[in-house]
């Protein structure tokens, strides 16, 4: 908005420091205090990075449902005022030596991957377009500073006897290069399939870098990284560093780096904290676990695949828009609307009632992490029932509530739930879910219908979208 009513603007410090951390995230001003942070396009990892700003700044913990049930800074104000204030521990560089401990995500991707060396599943590969003329020597040197800022880039993960560990090596033993080649559309499709192969996750570098000369004025720019060094925050960091160096601009210093943070992640203070949060997955999940069954074309390998197809679609701008209404008369986020709609799906494919669907969460719940390379990523396992008399509007409710929970107790390693419930490991399948959402920004779905590689949803996807906005229309009326 361009103008602000009187009421709109902080009446005091609390609401002043909330004004900023809102701007910070949401990236524009000015932010009134009696505006929605989700009408406003705040998202759940957008109100993690804000718990983790306000714990920081304002030495107040605060869990996503408290978060969530005041959305305005002005309520929010008031009720953080009555909340007693907590020491916040700083992540503090960790002691000079030849090897560090690694931190859960990268433990459960390092076991992972040696499960099935050669697969290239957990490869994280960018392919951009560059426009113009294009110095490949630049952009190499500006690579190579990106390597040398942050020690994750140079970072190799092996085995002492039988201890996990990483190791930082300087840039010059990292043997870093940028392959170039000269090709047409078709060569360069062939080009980057070949490029992308498997780590040997005790070499370093982690990542590998593709420039493709198509013309004169148009180059591919591939980056080939192993997620045990990245995750999709780190991702947009990179992006925004080296476009940062490539005007020119100076970057602040680095107090502290990713293994710092898997020190203190390993910390015994840290561990206590996890006893309350391991008590509610253990109760979340006591019992029998079911397990999805899905109609399929082949029978299941004895032995898990990530062989596979994917199959891109994107949801029109009415319906899209229908589904944000949806969200914001449920005080719930389109995420979690999606994932209604995703069990409704494997529900009416399966006909069970209760059903578990993964989905990864950040773990950058420190302030200080928020600018930092490497892996922070946990896994969330949320097991819902769709049986009885529910309504749609309940159902959500119900997809809420599980939610919000499950994002209170985010920091539980996953691969520490599976090996306290899982007794005898099925190969075929991924322990605990074989469904998975995963809550990108990515899904800019009002500009959809602009990208040509995008189709229409397929006919069942489509029907229970609609199914749904159907629902909700009958239910408030």
């Amino acid at each position: 908005p361009e103008t602000r009513a009187e009421n709109m603007t902080p009446k005091n410090e609390v609401e002043e420091k909330l004004v900023e951390i809102w701007e910070n995230l949401l990236g524009f001003q000015p932010v009134g205090v009696e505006d929605d942070f989700f009408e406003l396009g705040g998202d759940s990892l957008k109100a993690i990075a804000a718990i983790a700003s306000i714990h920081n700044e304002m030495h107040v913990e605060v869990s996503i449902k408290e978060f969530f049930d005041q959305p305005t800074i002005g309520e929010f104000a008031v009720y953080i005022k009555r909340k007693s204030t907590t020491f916040y521990f700083t992540v503090q560089p960790a002691e000079k030596k030849e090897y560090y401990i690694l931190s859960a995500p990268q433990k459960r991707l390092y076991i992972l991957q040696k499960l099935e060396p050669e697969s290239t599943a957990y490869n994280e590969t960018k392919a951009v377009w560059l426009q113009g003329e294009i110095n490949r020597e630049k952009i190499k040197a500006l690579l190579e500073k990106l390597i040398r800022r942050h020690e994750i880039y140079r970072t190799s993960i092996g085995l002492i006897g039988d201890k996990l560990f990483q190791q930082v090596h300087p840039f010059e033993e990292t043997k870093f290069n940028v392959d170039y080649h000269e090709a047409d559309g078709n060569e360069a499709r062939q080009l980057v399939n070949t490029f992308v192969k498997p780590f040997d996750l005790s070499q370093t570098p982690l990542l590998r870098v593709l420039l493709i000369k198509v013309s004169t004025l148009k180059h591919i720019l591939v980056l080939d990284i192993h997620h045990i060094i990245t995750d999709l925050t780190s991702d947009g960091i990179f992006v925004k560093e080296f476009i940062a160096l490539s005007r020119e601009q100076e970057l602040p210093l680095l107090s502290i780096h990713y293994k710092d943070y898997a020190q203190w992640q390993n910390r015994k203070s840290q561990q206590e904290a996890l006893e309350s949060q391991e008590k509610y997955w253990l109760e979340k999940f006591n019992g029998e676990m079911p397990v999805l069954n899905l109609p399929t074309d082949f029978p299941r390998p004895g032995i898990q695949s990530f062989k596979g197809g994917v199959l891109n679609f994107g949801i029109d701008k009415d319906r899209c828009q229908a589904l944000e209404k949806l969200a914001l008369t449920e005080n719930a986020t389109l995420y979690m609307v999606l994932l209604s709609i995703l069990y409704i799906l494997l529900w009416k494919l399966s006909s069970q009632e209760e059903i578990i669907i993964g989905t990864p969460i950040t773990g950058r719940n420190h302030g200080e992490l928020q600018h930092l390379l490497g892996v922070f990523v946990n896994t969330l396992a949320l097991k819902n029932q769709l049986a009885g008399e529910k309504n749609y509007t309940r159902f959500l409710q119900d997809i809420r509530q599980d939610t919000l929970s499950a994002y209170d107790n985010r920091d539980y390693p996953f691969e520490e739930l599976v090996d306290k419930i899982i007794v005898n490991r099925d190969l075929s399948r991924n322990p605990l879910f074989d469904a998975a959402w995963k809550a990108i920004n990515l899904l800019d779905i009002h500009d959809v219908e602009e990208i040509r590689s995008y189709r229409t949803p397929p006919a069942i996807v489509k029907l229970v979208v609609d199914a749904v906005c159907l629902m909700f229309e009958k239910e408030q009326t």
